[in-house]
């Protein structure tokens, strides 16, 4: 079990960096896509609230809406990476309740679905800027 959760947390950490800290690396304008979406979603979510305990209630009650499906986004775009993240996590749930999944099996799929993004990011990163980042 700890096999696979090291690797999907490795591959979960590298891909950070990169949105960070390499988002030349990353095909053309996604890091701040994916940064200035989720900024928003999670602004709607957190800001309001006055207090810690007021905003742990707001998150709680607009996430719970959503994983349960009772708010579903108009468009893909709406909730973007924020949203999609939400349904992988329900849709790893439902495997584990319902299929009896074990938390290898959980923590193997995270694993590569994180290699298949991964790898996505690469094939769309020139050869140039490749051997740029490499340089340094």
């Amino acid at each position: 079990m700890d096999h696979y959760r090291e690797i999907g947390k490795s591959l979960s950490d590298y891909m950070m960096y990169l949105v960070l800290v390499r988002p030349t690396m990353l095909p053309k304008g996604f890091s701040d896509k994916v940064n200035d979406e989720t900024y928003s979603q999670t602004k709607r979510i957190v800001i309001q609230p006055k207090t810690k305990q007021t905003a742990m209630k707001v998150f709680a009650e607009t996430l719970g809406s959503l994983y349960s499906h009772s708010v579903v986004p108009t468009s893909f775009s709406e909730f973007g990476a924020f949203w999609d993240g939400i349904k992988f996590g329900g849709q790893i749930e439902m495997l584990v309740s319902e299929e009896r999944w074990d938390n290898e099996d959980k923590w193997k799929m995270i694993s590569e679905r994180w290699m298949q993004m991964m790898v996505h990011a690469a094939s769309r990163c020139t050869w140039e800027e490749h051997a740029q980042q490499l340089r340094h």
